[in-house]
Formats: C-alpha cells, structure tokens, sequence
C-alpha cells in the first residue's frame, strides 16, 4: 500500500521520516492465555476467570519488560505499520479502536524474516518475526496485514 502522505493518518505521518514509504498498517495484540472453563458451578468459574485477568496482566508487564530490553516494543493491543525502513509499534485500545502513544520501531535491517507457525485462517493470524539477532516475538496480526508484512519481509524488492 503505497499510500501518499495526505492519505495517511496523523499518527503514521507524524514519526515517518523523509522518502519513507508505508508498504502495510493494521491492528495487532498479544495473545491472552486462558484456562479452559470447564465446570459448570459457577463460583469455580468466577475463581477461574480471576486468575485468569492477574496471570494475563503479570504475564503482559514481563512481557512488556523482556520485549523493550530485547528493543521491541510490545504492547497487548497495537497498531502496527510496516515500512521501507522501520517496523512501527503504537498502543491501541481494542474497543472502540484507537491509536495510543508511539511505542517505538524496528529497523527493517534487522528484521531477518517472518512467517506463520501455525496454518493460517480467520480475522486475526499468528504472526512469528525473528530478528539479525535471533530474537523471536509471536503476535496475532489483523489477516490482510499479516499476509503483506510475510511477503514484504520475507521478499524484499
């Protein structure tokens, strides 16, 4: 998606540099874990799902930590856009959607590749980039972004 700059929204045009060109932009999010809830007496399901919000929002802040001193930054709901030279990472409100705070980039030269690890169906796909440096970030990416940050990662022009 070569869009022109005045197509773009604010957010994107804001923290892109000169002659950078935006190849893909969509929503992305960490996935949650979740026990499965499989009794039907409620207080055990409530109990259940209690754990599950403080096991998510502990496992997000050491996420957030390990991702930020490997220098990527992740968030459990973002905005994403790919471009000719940076990967670019915003927070997001999932409900209604809304852009947040920029949250950083990735070099483009130090993305080494991307792929699905999983067969990939639905809205959302499973989206796993690995860096120069071997690190590897899992993310669940909006379908139509996914499949253009595969290719444009995986084969640049």
């Amino acid at each position: 998606m070569d869009a022109p700059a005045a197509d773009l929204p604010p957010h994107l045009t804001a923290v892109l540099g000169d002659n950078e060109v935006t190849l893909s932009q969509g929503w992305a999010r960490v996935q949650r874990s979740t026990v499965a809830r499989t009794t039907a007496f409620i207080p055990v399901q409530m109990l259940i799902a209690i754990f599950d919000v403080f096991h998510n929002r502990s496992r997000i802040n050491r996420l957030r930590e390990r991702s930020a001193a490997a220098g990527i930054p992740l968030e459990r709901n973002m905005a994403i856009s790919l471009t000719d030279q940076r990967l670019l990472l915003w927070r997001a409100t999932s409900r209604p959607r809304r852009i947040g705070a920029f949250l950083g980039a990735v070099p483009r030269t130090r993305l080494a590749s991307a792929h699905f690890p999983f067969s990939p169906s639905g809205p959302w796909r499973t989206l796993e980039i690995r860096t120069t440096d071997n690190v590897v970030f899992r993310l669940k990416v909006s379908a139509t972004t996914a499949k253009a940050i595969v290719d444009e990662i995986s084969n640049p022009a």
